[in-house]
């Protein structure tokens, strides 16, 4: 184990070992010139060259040794934590527990066999001090009942624990087939993981596992004023795609509103919904794609906590500043979106033409303007096999280190006790 600083700008401290040599330099014994009569007829002679000596050689290293300890303390030391290679078992509560038990003996004989093999096949060697513990708050023991963990909580819990295990250590994860309140991305921890997959127990063992975006509403989208024919032809086929794609034409046909099929509207607006009076759960979109300002109904609907769909000359307080929620394959804007009252303001960036916007053309266009308005959630739900952990350089984390801090301070109180005894002690009045 290599100790480390964590302060490494404290070692400045030891340009103070200069204090301590220039002090022993400048303290001399006082020697007071006495005339007496011989010396007039002596001759004057040069003085003989003063050699660089340093008088009480043990006080000055106790001294220098005291600011070095200062300075190292300064610069907080600290050695890290290694474990005796024996690894950590820890099982998610869900486990099924006859799974758990054959798992958890596998597990430990051959943590033993590896122990055996690491001192030379020596069969006398002692037990192997495993730790078995649940993954659940305050890591209990496996000897004790199963805690009513969290199972939303399990990733979140297997990262403390990588934080709080020594460097080094192995750790075996016993997990169920399904895990839930995960992350989007695969955890990274800064040791290795032996990833078991277990079955569940039967109070815990979930239904079938969703797979993609849960089944929502498409959006609804309404042309209120269709400006130039050509942009709105493409939104038509996007409101087209978006009801074929989640089943939902024979209802809008059934509705007998036209205008949910991205028809465009000369009522200004009003009574958007099913024909059978009936609401919808999705987003309803409406848009306006004339330049210039937008009808008083417009900045009513989007003030009222709608949203609505702008052409890229529209005129609208606050456009100016609007954060892009869809780029192009070169980083450019498509379409951004702007807070209005408790609604949404959507403005294209381009002219809805294949010149300006060739992103028109492509067969995932509705799909990925879906995307852009109806972000997907993030996933909680995956398959415990699909989901394991990562090897990342994400330690060591300070809870793996020993500081030595206090071990210096109770060596720097002794030390300070010595040179005060060498310092003023018997010895010096002898000498006096």
């Amino acid at each position: 184990m290599i100790p480390t600083l964590l302060l490494p700008a404290g070692l400045a401290a030891l340009v103070a070992l200069a204090v301590p040599l220039l002090l022993h330099l400048a303290r001399r014994e006082e020697q007071r010139p006495v005339d007496f009569a011989a010396l007039r007829w002596l001759t004057a002679r040069l003085r003989p060259r003063q050699r660089l000596r340093f008088e009480e050689r043990l006080l000055l290293m106790l001294r220098l040794l005291l600011v070095v300890l200062l300075a190292l303390l300064l610069a907080r030391p600290v050695v890290p934590l290694a474990g005796d290679g024996a690894p950590w078992i820890v099982a998610a509560p869900a486990v099924a527990a006859d799974a758990l038990r054959a798992a958890v003996h596998s597990s430990a004989e051959a943590a033993a066999a590896d122990a055996r093999g690491d001192h030379g096949g020596d069969h006398g060697a002692g037990p192997v001090d495993i730790q078995r513990r649940w993954l659940a708050p305050g890591f209990p023991s496996l000897d004790d009942a199963p805690p009513p963990g969290d199972v939303r909580t399990t990733i979140s819990l297997l990262r403390e624990l990588d934080m709080h295990m020594p460097t080094g250590v192995p750790l075996v994860v016993l997990v169920p087939s399904v895990l839930e309140g995960v992350d989007a991305d695969r955890p990274r921890l800064s040791r290795p993981v032996e990833w078991r997959v277990l079955p569940a127990a039967a109070a815990a063992s979930p239904g079938a596992l969703e797979t993609g975006d849960p089944a929502s509403p498409a959006p609804r989208l309404f042309i209120e004023d269709a400006g130039s024919d050509a942009g709105a032809r493409y939104l038509h086929a996007v409101a087209a795609a978006w009801r074929a794609t989640h089943g939902q034409a024979g209802e809008d046909e059934a509705d007998g509103d036209g205008d949910a099929a991205g028809e465009g509207r000369t009522d200004g607006g009003h009574d958007i919904g099913h024909g059978d009076g009936s609401t919808s759960t999705g987003l309803d979109l409406r848009a306006w794609l004339a330049p210039g300002n937008p009808p008083p109904e417009a900045i009513a609907w989007i003030e009222a906590g709608g949203t609505a769909l702008l052409a890229h000359d529209a005129l609208l307080p606050g456009l100016e500043d609007a954060a892009s929620i869809w780029e192009d394959e070169h980083g450019q804007p498509l379409l951004r979106a702007a807070r209005l009252g408790r609604g949404r303001a959507l403005q294209w960036t381009r002219p809805l033409a294949p010149g300006a916007l060739p992103a028109l053309l492509d067969a995932d266009f509705p799909q990925r303007l879906r995307v852009a308005i109806q972000p997907p959630p993030a996933p909680s739900r995956v398959l415990a096999a699909e989901h394991a952990p990562l090897l990342a350089d994400v330690g060591p984390w300070p809870q793996a280190l020993r500081d030595l801090s206090p071990w210096l301070a109770l060596a720097i109180a002794l030390l300070f006790l010595l040179e005060r005894w060498l310092a003023a002690g018997p010895r010096r009045e002898r000498g006096a």
